[in-house]
This record gives structure tokens, sequence and C-alpha cells, in this order.
């Protein structure tokens, strides 16, 4: 496992915690990650989500909607999203979903060079 996705793993959550904290099954978790509703990173003690798409009530509004133009997996999404972004006034691309700019944070996903 590379560095930075070590780094980027060790810091996610496990995914029966994350279920527990939302109050479903890791079914009803699996079934998210496996429509795009959650990026997954996966590892040698199992599948973690990355915090930063995560709230108390559920995942961030539009996480699929971005991850489909987002050229890139979930290293590379995982560091765009909690970066600065100017095309959305400096907020994290993660912020800007949480205050509900799915449109604004789509747009800014798809000025991301390939």
């Amino acid at each position: 496992m590379a560095g930075w996705y070590r780094q980027l793993y060790y810091r996610s959550v496990p995914v029966d915690t994350v279920a527990v904290q939302l109050g479903i099954t890791v079914d009803d978790l699996d079934a998210m990650i496996a429509a795009g509703d959650l990026v997954m990173v996966d590892g040698p003690a199992g599948p973690r989500l990355p915090g930063w798409q995560l709230t108390d009530t559920g995942p961030l509004p539009g996480i699929r909607r971005v991850t489909d133009v987002f050229p890139g997996g979930p290293l590379r999404i995982s560091g765009w999203a909690t970066a600065p972004n100017p095309m959305l006034h400096d907020r994290t691309p993660a912020a800007a979903l949480a205050d509900g700019d799915v449109v604004a944070v789509i747009a800014a996903a798809r000025a991301v060079p390939s």
C-alpha cells in the first residue's frame, strides 16, 4: 500500500463503525457504496470510508453525481474534496456539498484535468 493511500486508509472510518453511527446495517451501507453514494478505500483491515463525505445523518448530498464526473479514484477525490477550491469561493468541495451547492461542486469536478 503506497504512502498517501495508506494515510487515507488509516484515517478513514471502518464500514461497520459508520453503519452503527448512521443506524443502518452494513448491508445497507454496502449497497450505498456499490451505488456510488460513498467513496470507499480498501485495505488490510477491510473497507473504510473517508470521513470528508460523512455527516451525522448520512453521506453528503451529491457524492454520486460528483464521482460520476471526477477524473480519479478514492485517493485523488479525497485530496480534492478536502482542499480549498477557488471555483467554490475557497470552500472545500466537501463544505460546498454540505452547504447544498451540489451543482457548483459538479462544475468544479468537471474542471479537474484528467
